[in-house]
């Protein structure tokens, strides 16, 4: 748990008082619509820039309501957690349950990256029971995944990096995939080094080696493809990346067959996910193989990433248009979501060659039906560029909504450096 000063406690209240004494009782309908389209859209980059002058056309509660999502987005988890308590204590008896289960959820997932299991758990267990109504059966069975995933693990200390000075790690370039030493009860291996990835993941045998905690519950864990796995969870009370600590690490423990990826003949023996690296708080990924994690932290003013729970989302641009990423070093490729499909499909089929592929992941490939278009150009942070061709993928996936694609090593790869930087919130590449 984070431990503030208690004049900053006091002046965060102070602010959500005075935020309550001033603006209309009423919000604009109009103003409020927008916003709200902005936030259905995961469009946080404009929500956030729409907020500020909208400030004075929004009641109190709505105002802390997309602040608190807001804060939710761009790593202020206890932030955005106190304007939710705020929400509930001031203004419950005005908001419907609908609104109090979206709350719930963030509260919840703010929880989870802030590793408090036991509080995340008792949030889920809540929507549950108290909210299941006003939720669809998808919904409620995704609740109780997740609290089969916390539960367990209620009394886990947070996970913790110990990070004291700048630290230099040599990774080891596999195919498509960098791995990072990682020792753990006397034992090194390698691991994938993921963004993409939600939470670090082991297989079973050598979770079993290196002696995790194990902790018997299943949970479903959805995958790249619509291939859905079962997986149990192992706790590590210390390992090693290079000489960088993290303590109280969980993970993902899936079956060994499950990690290997047939057509490729690949087997994944884990992965290091993005729980670690958000603790990590800024990484220099270097094309030379380098992993770097400087205590100090830059601040290069982009403001171009946003979180979506665990998922790392960075804004980029191509062709004058603003479009939203997962930002996925576990992926060879970039490719473009059927929402970009949708939005520019009369383009797409004059332009891009149809032909059939594969895509996947733990968990088995799946064949896809792609569009390849060539020369694809965009800008990241304060580089520009072109990939020479991007697959655009034409059917649904819920991992995908609502986003127009992934970016992967390809893009990378023309850099010298790529920065990802979760504290000030942005990405960019040298």
């Amino acid at each position: 748990m984070r431990c503030y000063p208690f004049f900053s406690v006091c002046l965060f209240v102070v602010c959500l008082v005075s935020i309550q004494a001033c603006g209309p009782q009423v919000s604009d309908p109009v103003v409020n619509h927008q916003l709200s389209q902005l936030l259905e859209k995961k469009d946080l980059f404009r929500l956030r820039e729409e907020l500020v002058p909208a400030k004075n056309k929004l009641s109190p509660d709505r105002w802390l309501f997309y602040q608190a999502h807001c804060n939710h987005a761009f790593g202020k988890e206890d932030a955005s957690n106190a304007q939710i308590r705020v929400l509930f204590d001031t203004y419950g008896h005005l908001l419907p349950d609908t609104l109090k289960k979206e709350l719930l959820e963030i509260q919840a997932q703010n929880y989870s990256r802030l590793f408090r299991y036991a509080e995340a758990a008792d949030t889920y267990f809540q929507l549950i029971h108290e909210y299941a109504e006003v939720a669809d059966s998808t919904e409620v069975e995704a609740y109780r995944n997740v609290l089969a995933l916390w539960q367990p693990i209620r009394d886990v200390l947070p996970q913790q990096v110990v990070k004291k000075e700048d630290v230099k790690i040599r990774l080891i370039r596999e195919g498509d995939y960098y791995r990072i030493p990682v020792t753990c009860g006397g034992v090194t291996e390698e691991l994938i080094f993921d963004t993409g990835a939600n939470l670090s993941t082991v297989s079973e045998s050598i979770a079993t080696q290196v002696g995790l905690t194990l902790y018997d519950t299943e949970i479903e864990v959805a995958t790249s493809t619509t291939i859905k796995v079962q997986s149990r969870l192992g706790v590590a009370d210390s390992l090693w990346l290079g000489h960088l600590l993290v303590e109280n690490v969980v993970f993902l423990v899936m079956p060994d067959e499950v990690l290997y990826i047939e057509p490729i003949d690949f087997y994944v023996k884990g992965i290091i996910g993005f729980p670690v690296m958000y603790q990590m708080e800024e990484v220099h990924l270097y094309k030379n193989g380098e992993l770097g994690v400087p205590a100090r932290r830059e601040d290069r003013e982009l403001n171009n990433l946003f979180l979506d729970h665990l998922h790392p989302i960075v804004r980029l641009y191509s062709g004058g248009e603003s479009l939203l990423f997962t930002l996925d070093t576990g992926a060879a490729h970039s490719e473009l979501y059927g929402k970009y499909y949708r939005e520019h499909e009369e383009y797409i089929k004059e332009n891009a060659e149809l032909t059939q592929g594969q895509r996947g992941g733990a968990g088995g490939m799946e064949q896809v039906r792609k569009y390849v278009w060539k020369d694809f150009p965009y800008t990241l942070g304060s580089s520009s560029g072109t990939l020479s061709e991007v697959s655009i993928i034409d059917g649904e996936y819920v991992f995908a909504d609502p986003y127009d694609g992934n970016l992967g090593q390809d893009v990378f790869g023309h850099y010298d450096k790529l920065i990802f930087n979760f504290r000030e919130m942005y990405v960019d590449v040298e």
